[in-house]
């Protein structure tokens, strides 16, 4: 194989592994952005829900809006934590998936006061954060985690670039046969030259 063939095969290599992983980051970028907008559009009803529960029964230790949040934490896989809280109150309510989402240490949690924070990687997940009602001498926030890179986007993702990858593997393929197939046997080359030198002996003979 010749230094301009497997140069080329170099640079194609290179090009194509960078396409792979430019694709691959392009496709999660756009289910990333997609699935931010659904989750934005799910934490505007989740508050919408929850306000007009507050409504009904201020009290957010109730039955009916535990019972409400907890049914809607099942059904929305999507939603990984749900927080009420206040600067005077601290944290109100909380529902969550995994209790490691929560930064805050559960004493500081029982303190007023204390703003919550979470455990989250910004890439797979997004926090929304809102007002939930103006009181007097208080406000409450809400707080909303959602997953916006689940498993099923991945799987997506990474099934997509495994079909790019066999395209690269069979291209790879049929290029190594074709150097193959140009590539003269030693044996061969030999007999031919011999030939050629029979040939010409023939010529020359009167």
């Amino acid at each position: 194989m010749n230094k301009k063939l497997i140069l080329g095969y170099a640079v194609f290599c290179v090009i194509f592994i960078l396409g792979i992983i430019s694709f691959s980051l392009y496709q999660i970028k756009i289910h990333r952005d997609k699935n931010i907008i659904a989750a934005a559009q799910l934490f505007e009803e989740i508050k919408n829900t929850s306000r007009a529960l507050y409504n009904i029964d201020p009290n957010l230790d109730s039955e009916l809006f535990k019972g409400t949040m907890q049914e809607g934490l099942k059904r929305q896989n999507e939603l990984l934590l749900l927080s009420i809280h206040s600067p005077k109150e601290g944290i109100i309510y909380l529902i969550s998936r995994d209790e490691n989402y929560l930064k805050t240490s559960l004493p500081d949690k029982e303190r007023g006061g204390q703003t919550p924070e979470y455990n989250f990687n910004s890439l797979t997940s997004v926090r929304f954060s809102s007002t939930f009602l103006k009181r007097e001498r208080d406000e409450l926030f809400i707080d909303g985690l959602f997953t916006v890179l689940g498993k099923a986007d991945l799987y997506t993702i990474l099934k997509s670039s495994i079909y790019l990858l066999f395209i690269f593997i069979l291209i790879t393929a049929l290029l190594i046969l074709f150097a193959l197939l140009r590539r003269e046997n030693p044996k061969d080359r030999k007999y031919n030259h011999k030939a050629e030198q029979f040939k010409i002996l023939r010529k020359r003979s009167p």
